[in-house]
C-alpha cells in the first residue's frame, strides 16, 4: 500500500509538471522527459534491491513516466 501512495503522488506531480513542460517548448520536454525515464529505470534496475531505493526509483519511474503523457500528447 505504501509504494502505491507513492507512486499515485508522483504520477500526478509528474503529469503536471509535465503539462507545464510541453507548454515551453516540446521538442526539448520530449527529450528531457524520455531522458528522466531512461535514468530513473536505470535507478530502479540499480537500488531496487533496497527498501530506500526501491521507493525513490518507484517514485521516480512514476513521476517521469506521466511527465512524458502530456508531452507527447502535444
Amino acid at each position: 500500500p505504501v509504494l502505491l501512495i507513492v507512486i499515485g503522488t508522483a504520477m500526478t506531480a509528474g503529469n503536471l509538471l509535465g503539462g507545464r513542460l510541453a507548454d515551453h517548448g516540446t521538442v526539448r520536454a520530449i527529450f528531457q522527459g524520455f531522458a528522466a525515464l531512461i535514468g530513473s529505470l536505470l535507478l530502479l534496475a540499480l537500488a531496487g534491491g533496497t527498501t530506500v531505493g526501491l521507493v525513490v526509483a518507484t517514485f521516480l519511474v512514476g513521476f517521469s513516466a506521466a511527465a512524458v503523457s502530456p508531452i507527447i500528447q502535444t
